[in-house]
């Protein structure tokens, strides 16, 4: 199929973000609108953190068919907004935005596609003991889609603990501390899945956050960055014994769900998986 992609008609979509260095959404995305001749395009935006209502109001203006939302801006994007998705509104977060008629809505498909990435690793939250590493957008999905898969347990280790209790449903199986809490030993004793929600551990410097000596014998460790594809956290809990999945999958995912969203049609998925591969491997330095 041919794809326009640059005409007067060609719909914009994007990501916004701040820095948005080495971002591999316009790789995949890109691909699969190449490959089902779709007249759109999908760009980064480099925009600083005062700027951000002007920039969603300008791509309102552009006609802007949606965007994505990075850091720093998933939860401090929502009074831009002009609506919610119930799982946006749920979690207090949102990393797609959706042009519906002349507003923009907006929704949250971080949840669904880390939820798709361990299924495709064959993981089953059901019954298992789950910790949560962080108190950002993302640490907010991934809390609120795991307790949607009946977990024994759920722990966030946070800095932020007394604003994540406010925002996480009184539920039994939740419990949010701090990383110096006494009882974080005994929860990664009992851990299964261990989830880093935060930038700790992606460069070789600065001290880890949990000793993962203390992680029950066969957890697995999930690292939702996806670049660099071995973080520091990941090489630790490899070095430990420990099975290891980092964030690349979660980002094929949550990317589909967006552009599904967008388009209204089913995605090319393993075209855009191949696409998000190779640009994963040429951002390796």
């Amino acid at each position: 199929m041919n794809w326009a992609g640059t005409g007067e008609k060609t719909s914009l979509l994007g990501i916004l973000g701040f820095p948005l260095i080495g971002s591999l959404s316009p790789a995949f995305q890109n691909e699969g609108l190449r490959f089902l001749g779709l007249d759109y395009v999908y760009v980064p935006f480099s925009v600083k953190p005062p700027l951000l209502r002007q920039a969603i109001a300008g791509l309102k203006a552009l006609g802007s068919k949606g965007f994505n939302v990075a850091a720093p801006f998933k939860m401090c994007c929502i009074p831009f907004l002009d609506g919610l998705s119930h799982e946006a509104r749920e979690c207090g977060a949102v990393n797609t935005v959706v042009k519906r008629g002349n507003k923009f809505v907006g929704y949250n498909t971080e949840g669904k596609g880390f939820l798709r990435s361990l299924d495709e690793a064959r993981f089953d939250l059901g019954g298992k003991n789950i910790v949560v590493m962080g108190g950002g957008g993302a640490a907010r999905a991934i809390s609120f889609s795991v307790l949607k898969r009946k977990p024994c347990g759920l722990t966030v280790l946070t800095r932020k603990s007394e604003a994540v209790k406010k925002w996480l449903h009184p539920a039994k199986v939740v419990s949010v501390m701090s990383y110096g809490d006494r009882r974080v030993g005994s929860v990664l004793s009992e851990t299964d899945l261990l989830v880093n929600a935060t930038v700790v551990g992606m460069s070789d410097a600065g001290r880890m956050l949990v000793d993962l000596s203390l992680l029950k014998k066969g957890a697995v460790v999930f690292d939702i960055i996806f670049s660099p594809s071995h973080t520091r956290f990941l090489k630790k809990a490899r070095e430990g014994g420990f099975e290891t999945l980092n964030g690349l999958s979660m980002l094929l995912w949550q990317g589909v769900f967006s552009f599904e969203l967008w388009t209204g049609g089913r995605a090319p998925v393993e075209k855009m998986r191949d696409a998000l591969a190779r640009a994963s491997r040429e951002a390796v330095p």
